[in-house]
């Protein structure tokens, strides 16, 4: 892995997602993804793990794991709460109104980083999980506004806001 070496890596990723409609309001999604990157030991920029982009779990969103292979499962719970439509400021065939869907949920999340450079830090080479409970508020083009009050195994807490272009 010097300076004049080439990179020699072979990385796999698989994902899962599942959407539930459970009617009366109630839906549900199932998350899984796994990521395996060969030979093991890799440069400290090929071993971004969790925590990057999408790929955290709920009450870790300060951290980043990094290791050479890594698991992630997120299940959630909603039910629809209540919706409205505000008539658009101006008079628009394309868009004449904007939509608002508020949901609470609950959450729990699980994950798993497996690293031999890193296996000292805090989070790699355990099980990390996660759970909370969350208000979504979708909006015009799926734009999503979450509010979540998250835990974690470190005995953290707290409430996070984030906002996203999809459910």
């Amino acid at each position: 892995m010097g300076i004049k070496e080439g990179v020699n890596l072979f990385s796999i990723d698989a994902a899962y997602n599942r959407y539930l409609n459970m009617n009366k309001g109630w839906y549900g999604s199932v998350e899984l993804w796994s990521r395996i990157k060969l030979p093991f030991n890799q440069p400290y920029i090929n071993r971004r793990a969790l925590g990057y982009g999408d790929l955290n779990l709920r009450g870790l969103e300060y951290y980043v794991i990094d290791g050479s292979v890594a698991s992630m499962a997120k299940f959630t719970v909603r039910k629809k709460i209540f919706d409205f439509k505000i008539p658009f400021p101006i008079k628009n065939k394309i868009v004449p109104y904007i939509p608002f869907s508020f949901y609470a949920k609950a959450f729990g999340d699980a994950g798993y980083v497996y690293s031999q450079q890193d296996a000292r830090a805090m989070l790699n080479n355990k099980l990390l999980y996660t759970g909370g409970v969350g208000l979504d508020v979708i909006t015009l083009y799926d734009v999503t506004v979450r509010l979540d009050y998250s835990f974690n195994q470190l005995g953290e807490k707290g409430l996070f806001l984030h906002l996203t272009g999809g459910f």
